[in-house]
């Protein structure tokens, strides 16, 4: 009887398999430091023929200038922000309340969309927004390497537009919009239950969670 309950533990343990990703956005325009960078993270487990789904609202943050709290709506395009749901209502709205500056958040309407699968040891990541995705497929072993990282060739785009306002040339008083798409970089690593249970990640297991927020909060990762 210890024997066959030793081996369903060990069968259960063998047949899941973990996913953590962490996506990041870069270098927004703003002299605020602590805005430049949005991220978030999960750490998901799937067993044999699993399937999960999750969507990410992205977020414009828009800030007037210190200096002119009364400008008109023009002021806003000076910072360039855009931020995943936990960052834009979490440490970025606590951040600009604090430095007592005048802000608001906007839904873009954009959604990072994730979509996992696993059939035996093969895992099929499809990330997409509304503009571009990118589809791969981790199999083999249990591994530690990370099998796809975020870099400049990588990154997804979104069609969420900044508007960098221009006067022309011609005429003060006439504008010119200058629209321009944000990458979204990423990088996925595939981790055995061992390694998972062995480190702190083991807490934030089926959790979406962001790297920026101090106090560790974390929403579930549902299908």
């Amino acid at each position: 009887m210890k024997a066959l309950l030793i081996l369903l533990f060990s069968f259960g343990a063998f047949s899941q398999e973990f996913l953590k990703c962490q996506f990041e956005i870069r270098d927004n325009e703003t002299e605020i430091e602590a805005l430049e960078e949005s991220k978030v993270s999960f750490l998901i487990r799937l067993h044999e023929t699993e399937h999960v789904k999750r969507e990410i609202p992205l977020y414009k943050v828009r800030v007037k200038s210190k200096e002119n709290k009364e400008a008109d709506e023009r002021e806003m395009h000076e910072h360039q922000i855009l931020a995943f749901e936990m960052d834009a209502k979490g440490t970025f709205s606590e951040t600009l309340k604090a430095q007592n500056r005048v802000f608001d958040i906007i839904d873009t309407g954009d959604r990072l969309k994730i979509d996992v699968s696993r059939v035996y040891d093969n895992m099929s990541i499809d990330i997409r927004t509304d503009w571009n995705h990118w589809n791969f497929v981790m199999g083999g072993p249990y591994t530690r390497e990370i099998t796809n990282e975020f870099n400049a060739l990588t990154p997804l785009y979104t069609r969420v537009h900044f508007e960098k306002v221009k006067k022309k040339l011609f005429g003060k008083d006439q504008l010119i919009i200058e629209r321009e798409m944000i990458p979204i970089y990423y990088s996925c690593q595939k981790l055995d239950t061992s390694f998972v249970i062995q480190t702190d990640l083991s807490n934030k297991e089926n959790m979406l969670y962001s790297p920026l927020d101090e106090s560790g909060s974390a929403t579930a990762f549902k299908n």
